[in-house]
């Protein structure tokens, strides 16, 4: 029941969770050596789910309106710039800018999924489908934090967001 289209996006979950989990998870001890206390890590974590909670609203509505291919590629590329603000940082509170990139990137994810049930030609697979492609999200999960422990290790965590950056744009090219 997956077209090409949804072939692709399935390949732009897998390698956008990979760079996304080589950092995800290592975050609140990189904020922490950006100075930040227990306290304010989760205070940029709150900004992060804040905008993530907010903005699929926001998606909800235009996706209705207007091309959602184009949401999509938009709240893909802020999460391109999610890592690369985070490399940028050199205080703790430098964090928060990409925080709500990070979660304004949720801006795409109802234009993803009316999308999936758009392109689906077999409608009463529609459920099989949107499982499949976002457990292709999760796929892309399963090795980041192992590989990225080792490569935090091995050339740091501003290597490893840059490396974040990289992969969250070719996930993003993989739509246009």
């Amino acid at each position: 029941a997956l077209n090409r289209d949804l072939w692709l996006i399935c390949l732009s979950n897998v390698i956008a969770a990979f760079g996304e989990g080589l950092y995800f998870w290592f975050f609140p001890l990189y904020a922490r050596s950006l100075q930040a206390s227990p306290v304010e890590v989760g205070t940029v974590l709150s900004f992060l789910w804040g905008a993530s909670a907010v903005t699929p609203i926001i998606g909800g509505v235009i996706a209705d309106r207007y091309d959602r291919k184009k949401i999509i590629v938009f709240g893909w590329a802020l999460w391109v710039f999610t890592p690369l603000s985070y490399s940028l940082a050199i205080f703790w509170p430098q964090l928060v800018p990409g925080a709500i990139l990070w979660g304004s990137s949720m801006i795409a994810a109802p234009a993803i999924n009316a999308y999936i049930v758009t392109a689906t030609e077999k409608k009463e697979r529609v459920s099989s489908v949107l499982s499949f492609v976002w457990s292709a999200y999760s796929f892309g999960y399963i090795f980041a934090p192992a590989v990225s422990g080792y490569l935090v290790n091995a050339i740091g965590m501003r290597s490893v967001l840059y490396l974040a950056t990289a992969l969250s744009a070719v996930a993003t090219a993989i739509f246009l």
